[in-house]
Protein backbone atom coordinates (compact mmCIF):
# COMPACT_ATOMS: atom_id res chain seq x y z
CA UNK A 1 0.00 0.00 0.00
CA UNK A 2 1.23 3.24 -0.79
CA UNK A 3 1.71 6.22 1.98
CA UNK A 4 1.04 9.39 -0.24
CA UNK A 5 -0.57 9.49 -3.76
CA UNK A 6 -0.54 12.63 -5.69
CA UNK A 7 -3.84 12.96 -7.54
CA UNK A 8 -3.27 14.56 -11.09
CA UNK A 9 -6.61 15.86 -11.84
CA UNK A 10 -9.13 18.38 -10.38
CA UNK A 11 -12.42 18.69 -9.42
CA UNK A 12 -15.01 16.09 -8.41
CA UNK A 13 -12.49 13.68 -10.19
CA UNK A 14 -9.58 14.29 -7.40
CA UNK A 15 -12.70 14.88 -4.39
CA UNK A 16 -13.21 11.44 -5.28
CA UNK A 17 -9.63 9.73 -5.42
CA UNK A 18 -9.16 11.83 -2.25
CA UNK A 19 -12.42 10.45 -0.18
CA UNK A 20 -11.10 7.10 -1.43
CA UNK A 21 -7.25 7.31 -0.45
CA UNK A 22 -8.76 8.52 3.15
CA UNK A 23 -10.60 5.42 3.58
CA UNK A 24 -7.27 3.91 2.90
CA UNK A 25 -5.22 5.65 5.31
CA UNK A 26 -3.06 6.88 2.50
CA UNK A 27 -2.05 10.64 2.40
CA UNK A 28 -3.41 13.03 -0.31
CA UNK A 29 -1.72 15.49 -2.37
CA UNK A 30 -3.16 18.07 -4.84
CA UNK A 31 -2.38 20.06 -7.63
CA UNK A 32 -4.06 23.06 -9.02
CA UNK A 33 -3.91 25.73 -11.67
CA UNK A 34 -4.03 29.33 -10.65
CA UNK A 35 -7.67 29.61 -11.35
CA UNK A 36 -8.28 26.45 -8.55
CA UNK A 37 -6.45 27.73 -5.66
CA UNK A 38 -9.66 27.75 -3.71
CA UNK A 39 -11.68 24.59 -5.38
CA UNK A 40 -12.89 21.83 -2.93
CA UNK A 41 -10.55 19.26 -4.10
CA UNK A 42 -7.49 21.62 -2.96
CA UNK A 43 -9.21 22.16 0.68
CA UNK A 44 -10.20 18.61 0.58
CA UNK A 45 -6.69 17.16 0.41
CA UNK A 46 -3.58 16.73 2.63
CA UNK A 47 -1.18 18.20 0.19
CA UNK A 48 -1.86 20.86 -2.18
CA UNK A 49 0.87 22.00 -4.81
CA UNK A 50 0.49 24.74 -7.57
CA UNK A 51 1.40 23.44 -10.61
CA UNK A 52 0.76 26.81 -13.26
CA UNK A 53 -1.40 29.32 -14.81
CA UNK A 54 -4.99 28.74 -16.09
CA UNK A 55 -4.46 27.36 -19.25
CA UNK A 56 -4.53 23.35 -19.03
CA UNK A 57 -1.63 23.38 -21.08
CA UNK A 58 0.29 25.07 -18.56
CA UNK A 59 -0.74 23.51 -15.63
CA UNK A 60 -2.38 19.98 -15.67
CA UNK A 61 -0.99 18.80 -18.64
CA UNK A 62 1.55 19.80 -18.12
CA UNK A 63 4.20 16.40 -17.18
CA UNK A 64 6.70 18.11 -16.25
CA UNK A 65 5.41 19.87 -13.20
CA UNK A 66 3.08 17.35 -12.04
CA UNK A 67 6.42 15.24 -11.83
CA UNK A 68 7.79 17.48 -9.73
CA UNK A 69 5.42 18.29 -7.50
CA UNK A 70 5.18 14.39 -6.83
CA UNK A 71 9.08 14.63 -5.96
CA UNK A 72 8.61 17.66 -4.23
CA UNK A 73 5.72 16.11 -1.62
CA UNK A 74 7.60 12.44 -1.28
CA UNK A 75 4.64 10.85 -3.13
CA UNK A 76 4.75 7.36 -4.34
CA UNK A 77 2.25 6.81 -6.61
CA UNK A 78 0.61 9.68 -9.33
CA UNK A 79 -3.50 8.45 -10.04
CA UNK A 80 -4.39 10.90 -13.10
CA UNK A 81 -8.24 10.29 -12.84
CA UNK A 82 -9.77 10.34 -15.97
CA UNK A 83 -9.22 12.83 -18.88
CA UNK A 84 -6.34 15.23 -18.74
CA UNK A 85 -2.96 12.87 -19.21
CA UNK A 86 -4.88 9.37 -17.87
CA UNK A 87 -4.07 8.20 -21.30
CA UNK A 88 -0.94 9.93 -22.29
CA UNK A 89 1.44 6.93 -22.77
CA UNK A 90 4.76 9.04 -22.73
CA UNK A 91 3.31 10.69 -19.72
CA UNK A 92 2.75 7.34 -17.78
CA UNK A 93 6.45 6.41 -19.01
CA UNK A 94 7.65 9.42 -17.17
CA UNK A 95 6.63 8.58 -14.06
CA UNK A 96 8.26 5.37 -14.16
CA UNK A 97 11.11 6.84 -15.00
CA UNK A 98 10.87 9.11 -12.12
CA UNK A 99 10.55 6.18 -9.89
CA UNK A 100 6.67 6.77 -9.39
CA UNK A 101 3.96 4.77 -9.82
CA UNK A 102 1.34 5.52 -12.01
CA UNK A 103 -1.98 4.38 -11.09
CA UNK A 104 -2.85 3.35 -14.65
CA UNK A 105 -2.05 0.96 -17.74
CA UNK A 106 1.00 0.75 -18.71
CA UNK A 107 2.88 3.14 -21.41
CA UNK A 108 2.47 -0.07 -23.82
CA UNK A 109 -1.01 -0.93 -22.80
CA UNK A 110 -1.84 3.04 -23.13
CA UNK A 111 0.03 3.25 -27.00
CA UNK A 112 -2.15 0.13 -27.85
CA UNK A 113 -5.50 1.06 -26.48
CA UNK A 114 -5.32 4.81 -25.29
CA UNK A 115 -6.46 6.29 -28.96
CA UNK A 116 -10.02 5.14 -29.55
CA UNK A 117 -9.15 4.60 -33.35
CA UNK A 118 -6.42 2.20 -32.71
CA UNK A 119 -8.57 0.77 -29.96
CA UNK A 120 -11.46 0.24 -32.70
CA UNK A 121 -9.15 -1.61 -35.35
CA UNK A 122 -7.92 -3.83 -32.34
CA UNK A 123 -11.15 -4.82 -31.61
CA UNK A 124 -12.03 -5.84 -34.93
CA UNK A 125 -8.91 -7.93 -35.85
CA UNK A 126 -10.70 -9.86 -33.23
CA UNK A 127 -13.46 -10.42 -34.14
CA UNK A 128 -15.99 -8.14 -32.04
CA UNK A 129 -18.98 -6.20 -33.78
CA UNK A 130 -18.74 -2.73 -34.13
CA UNK A 131 -20.63 0.67 -35.13
CA UNK A 132 -19.76 1.64 -38.56
CA UNK A 133 -17.11 4.00 -38.54
CA UNK A 134 -13.80 5.39 -39.72
CA UNK A 135 -10.19 5.60 -39.17
CA UNK A 136 -8.32 9.09 -38.08
CA UNK A 137 -9.66 11.18 -40.30
CA UNK A 138 -7.80 14.27 -41.88
CA UNK A 139 -10.21 16.95 -42.68
CA UNK A 140 -13.78 17.69 -42.39
CA UNK A 141 -13.94 16.54 -46.39
CA UNK A 142 -12.48 13.32 -45.28
CA UNK A 143 -15.22 13.06 -42.44
CA UNK A 144 -18.02 13.86 -44.78
CA UNK A 145 -17.13 10.85 -47.21
CA UNK A 146 -16.58 8.86 -44.05
CA UNK A 147 -20.24 9.89 -43.07
CA UNK A 148 -22.05 8.77 -46.28
CA UNK A 149 -20.54 5.71 -46.01
CA UNK A 150 -21.89 4.62 -42.67
CA UNK A 151 -24.98 6.63 -42.53
CA UNK A 152 -26.01 9.61 -40.27
CA UNK A 153 -26.31 10.35 -37.61
CA UNK A 154 -22.78 10.09 -36.75
CA UNK A 155 -20.84 11.09 -33.41
CA UNK A 156 -17.45 12.43 -34.26
CA UNK A 157 -14.99 11.91 -31.40
CA UNK A 158 -11.46 12.65 -30.25
CA UNK A 159 -9.43 9.84 -30.39
CA UNK A 160 -7.68 10.46 -27.25
CA UNK A 161 -8.80 11.30 -24.00
CA UNK A 162 -12.52 10.81 -22.28
CA UNK A 163 -15.13 12.57 -19.67
CA UNK A 164 -17.10 12.51 -22.81
CA UNK A 165 -14.87 16.04 -23.69
CA UNK A 166 -14.55 15.94 -27.56
CA UNK A 167 -17.98 14.74 -28.81
CA UNK A 168 -20.44 16.26 -31.70
CA UNK A 169 -23.47 14.22 -32.72
CA UNK A 170 -24.06 15.41 -36.53
CA UNK A 171 -27.51 14.80 -38.72
CA UNK A 172 -25.99 16.52 -41.68
CA UNK A 173 -22.50 16.96 -43.85
CA UNK A 174 -23.40 20.92 -42.90
CA UNK A 175 -23.18 19.77 -39.11
CA UNK A 176 -20.26 17.70 -39.55
CA UNK A 177 -18.02 20.08 -41.25
CA UNK A 178 -18.92 22.83 -38.54
CA UNK A 179 -18.38 20.90 -35.73
CA UNK A 180 -14.71 18.90 -36.74
CA UNK A 181 -12.65 21.62 -35.71
CA UNK A 182 -14.82 22.37 -32.03
CA UNK A 183 -13.51 18.79 -31.75
CA UNK A 184 -10.06 18.35 -33.04
CA UNK A 185 -9.43 21.81 -30.71
CA UNK A 186 -10.79 20.11 -28.18
CA UNK A 187 -8.70 16.83 -27.61
CA UNK A 188 -5.65 19.49 -28.37
CA UNK A 189 -6.73 21.61 -25.60
CA UNK A 190 -7.83 18.46 -23.42
CA UNK A 191 -5.30 16.04 -23.94
CA UNK A 192 -2.61 16.95 -25.80
CA UNK A 193 -4.24 15.40 -29.01
CA UNK A 194 -6.33 16.47 -32.07
CA UNK A 195 -6.98 13.31 -34.01
CA UNK A 196 -11.11 12.89 -34.68
CA UNK A 197 -12.94 9.98 -35.82
CA UNK A 198 -16.47 9.09 -35.96
CA UNK A 199 -18.84 6.11 -35.80
CA UNK A 200 -22.69 5.84 -36.50
CA UNK A 201 -24.66 7.32 -33.40
CA UNK A 202 -27.16 5.22 -32.05
CA UNK A 203 -30.21 7.19 -31.08
CA UNK A 204 -32.13 4.54 -28.97
CA UNK A 205 -30.25 1.46 -27.98
CA UNK A 206 -32.60 -1.93 -28.25
CA UNK A 207 -33.92 -2.53 -24.53
CA UNK A 208 -32.17 -6.30 -24.97
CA UNK A 209 -28.82 -5.37 -25.05
CA UNK A 210 -28.48 -5.16 -20.90
CA UNK A 211 -24.85 -5.71 -19.80
CA UNK A 212 -23.57 -9.21 -19.23
CA UNK A 213 -21.09 -8.43 -16.45
CA UNK A 214 -23.09 -6.29 -14.05
CA UNK A 215 -23.06 -8.67 -11.36
CA UNK A 216 -19.30 -8.73 -11.82
CA UNK A 217 -17.97 -5.22 -12.29
CA UNK A 218 -20.09 -1.90 -11.83
CA UNK A 219 -19.87 -0.15 -15.18
CA UNK A 220 -19.91 3.74 -15.95
CA UNK A 221 -22.89 4.93 -16.41
CA UNK A 222 -24.27 6.25 -19.89
CA UNK A 223 -23.70 9.87 -19.67
CA UNK A 224 -23.47 13.01 -21.44
CA UNK A 225 -22.74 12.09 -25.13
CA UNK A 226 -23.73 8.11 -24.60
CA UNK A 227 -20.47 6.70 -22.76
CA UNK A 228 -21.07 2.77 -22.12
CA UNK A 229 -19.87 0.35 -19.50
CA UNK A 230 -16.93 -1.65 -20.17
CA UNK A 231 -16.44 -5.00 -21.39
CA UNK A 232 -20.07 -4.74 -21.64
CA UNK A 233 -21.36 -7.09 -24.97
CA UNK A 234 -25.15 -6.95 -25.33
CA UNK A 235 -27.00 -10.07 -26.15
CA UNK A 236 -27.08 -8.84 -29.28
CA UNK A 237 -23.37 -10.22 -30.13
CA UNK A 238 -22.79 -12.95 -31.62
CA UNK A 239 -21.58 -16.19 -29.45
CA UNK A 240 -18.16 -16.17 -30.29
CA UNK A 241 -17.62 -12.49 -29.79
CA UNK A 242 -19.89 -12.30 -26.36
CA UNK A 243 -17.51 -15.25 -24.81
CA UNK A 244 -14.17 -14.07 -26.41
CA UNK A 245 -14.91 -10.77 -24.25
CA UNK A 246 -16.13 -12.82 -21.03
CA UNK A 247 -12.94 -14.71 -21.18
CA UNK A 248 -10.88 -11.98 -20.65
CA UNK A 249 -9.79 -11.84 -24.33
CA UNK A 250 -9.84 -8.07 -24.30
CA UNK A 251 -7.92 -8.01 -21.51
CA UNK A 252 -5.23 -10.88 -22.49
CA UNK A 253 -4.95 -9.22 -26.10
CA UNK A 254 -3.27 -5.58 -24.20
CA UNK A 255 -1.90 -7.84 -21.08
CA UNK A 256 -3.84 -6.23 -18.81
CA UNK A 257 -2.15 -5.41 -15.19
CA UNK A 258 -3.01 -3.59 -12.06
CA UNK A 259 -0.98 -1.31 -9.12
CA UNK A 260 -1.30 -4.81 -6.80
CA UNK A 261 -0.19 -6.93 -9.05
CA UNK A 262 -0.96 -9.09 -12.22
CA UNK A 263 -4.45 -10.65 -11.91
CA UNK A 264 -5.01 -8.59 -8.53
CA UNK A 265 -7.57 -5.20 -8.24
CA UNK A 266 -6.62 -1.71 -7.43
Amino acid sequence: MFRKVLIANRGAIACRIIRTLRRLNVASVAVYSDVDRHALHVAQADEAVLIGPVPAAQSYLNPLTIIAAARHTAAEAIHPGYGFLSENADFAAACEDAGLTFLGPTPSQLRTFGLKHTARDIARRAGVPLLPGSGLLADALQAVAAAARCGYPVILKSTAGGGGIGMRVCHSPQELAEHFAVVARLGAAHFGQAGVYLERFITRAPRRGATLRRWRRAGYRAWRAGLFGTAAPSEGHRRNSRTWILAGGSESAVGRRSASGPGRPL
